[in-house]
């Protein structure tokens, strides 16, 4: 059996070179954390950040320099309490812009969503194909998506599902001309786990009417979403309370039924600790963490049971 392990990065300027080390740094962490993971568990970078990233930086870059020396040294109290802000700038822009950005006129073709849907449809067909074909019919597929990752993934599972389900409201394209054999690969019907950390998805639907999560028992759908998160972090939020608005008359499940929700302290460490783990830039740490990845490696372990 292996363990084929996609991971949906949060937002920031990464590179194909970037993710892929921080993977096999993921990767050695949760064999450390399950010795019976070694030789079974491969890990799948989903990168989308370039479809986003070069105006940000721009923005950024242009608002960062713009006035006085802002946050540039540690001279004075002023100085420090205008880097610390500085960096609460760049956060709001890396992070809470991203999601507004992906969402804006999400249905019209050629949109920004559309190019990081289809984005997700290559790269989890390219993760695929690596496993090799005679290990296939064994392989389990987990999910880990961090920070708006996991508002990502589960927008790309909402519309293959709608295409499932017949009734999608809007042109939703993403299994069209696939080889029957990649339908179930394309559609994650395999997920027997999916992992959210910092997740931001309340922060875009709260002002919807009715709220409705994916399906995870129909469909060809059968897994489990265990939702972790910080009570100090602005973007991580618990899943659970959504259900209050799920509709029994509309596709989908509710929120309160589906997700298991887990507070836990990410850090990155005993200096994060101190430095992050207690304000917002905890945002970033989930994965940096070491009782955090210790878990995961405890619910992907259960997998090979």
């Amino acid at each position: 059996m292996k363990i084929l392990l996609y991971w949906v990065h949060g937002m920031g300027d990464f590179s194909s070179t970037d993710l892929q080390n921080q993977a096999a740094r993921l990767k050695r962490s949760l064999i450390k954390n399950r010795p019976d993971l070694n030789g079974k568990i491969e890990i799948k970078p989903i990168r989308y950040s370039d479809i986003l990233q070069q105006r940000q930086s721009d923005v950024w870059e242009r608002m960062r320099s713009a006035g006085d020396d802002f946050g540039r040294g540690f001279g004075s109290l002023r100085n420090l309490s205008r880097y610390i802000w500085l960096n609460l700038r760049r956060f709001l822009i890396f992070n809470i812009t991203s999601g507004f950005l992906v969402n804006h006129q999400a249905a019209v073709s050629g949109s920004v969503y559309k190019k990081v849907m289809h984005r997700f449809k290559d790269e989890i067909i390219d993760g695929w194909e690596k496993i090799p074909a005679e290990d296939r019919e064994s392989t389990v597929v987990v999910v880990l998506a961090d920070a708006l990752g996991g508002h990502l993934i589960s927008n790309y599972i909402w519309d293959v599902q709608c295409v499932l389900a017949d009734d999608c409201t809007t042109e939703s394209n993403l299994l069209d001309g696939l080889d029957p054999s990649l339908i179930k690969i394309v559609s994650l019907q395999k997920i027997d786990l999916l992992v959210t950390t910092g997740c931001s998805i309340p922060l875009f639907i709260s002002g919807f009417p009715e709220i409705q999560a994916i399906e995870n028992n129909r469909l060809g759908y059968r897994f489990r979403w265990l939702n972790i998160y910080d009570d100090d972090d602005l973007m991580g939020w618990p899943l659970q309370p959504l259900g209050a608005y799920f509709d029994e008359g509309r596709r989908g499940r509710s929120y309160a039924d589906l997700v298991e929700d887990v507070q836990m302290n990410a850090h990155g460490g005993l200096r994060g600790y101190f430095m992050k783990g207690l304000n917002p830039y905890t945002h970033w740490e989930y994965l940096e963490t070491g009782s955090i990845k210790q878990r995961l490696a405890q619910e992907i372990g259960r997998l090979l049971n």
